[in-house]
């Protein structure tokens, strides 16, 4: 009964009946369950032979990533788990409302890796990140306009006073 009350998300998930995050859970799990279980058996590698019994261990694998990515693209029931009766300052509601907020128009975020490799010099993460909103085909790529002296000052001051 705590648990409802508190908002658990494993909880809510069962109540609301959303079972879209356990689904792609289990497809996870018997996709890798496949995946090691011809990869450890002996016999389907002597009866398909060497090269066939690669290319259906990398059928698998292909099987098991695209499983993992469909399970990333739905997040657990109530997101992140807080609990509703926890205090929160304005900052910290704020923030956590605009996370949510902005995961629904998010599909997905990729980091590309750094141009030179780990050896090469750091490339801010910020300058390597492509954003793709819902329903979009290319990544989002801001444009930033030049503050007019006025803006610039507010900000100045703004910022000076926090």
């Amino acid at each position: 009964m705590q648990a409802a009350v508190d908002k658990e998300p494993h909880v809510a998930a069962v109540i609301t009946g959303d079972t879209r995050y356990q689904d792609a859970m289990t497809e996870v799990e018997e996709a890798q369950r496949l995946h090691d279980e011809l990869r450890d058996d002996l016999d389907a590698q002597l009866g398909l032979g060497t090269k066939d019994w690669v290319a259906a261990l990398k059928v698998r694998k292909e099987a098991v990533e695209l499983a993992r990515r469909e399970l990333s693209k739905v997040r657990p029931a109530n997101g992140n788990g807080n609990k509703a009766s926890q205090a929160a300052t304005f900052e910290a509601f704020l923030e956590e409302y605009e996370r949510e907020s902005n995961a629904r128009f998010i599909d997905r975020v990729v980091l590309k890796p750094n141009p030179k490799g780990k050896a090469g010099p750091k490339v801010d993460p910020s300058e390597r990140i492509d954003v793709y909103f819902v329903g979009a085909s290319e990544a989002h790529r801001p444009t930033y306009k030049k503050l007019s002296k006025r803006d610039a000052a507010s900000l100045e001051r703004h910022r000076s006073a926090a």
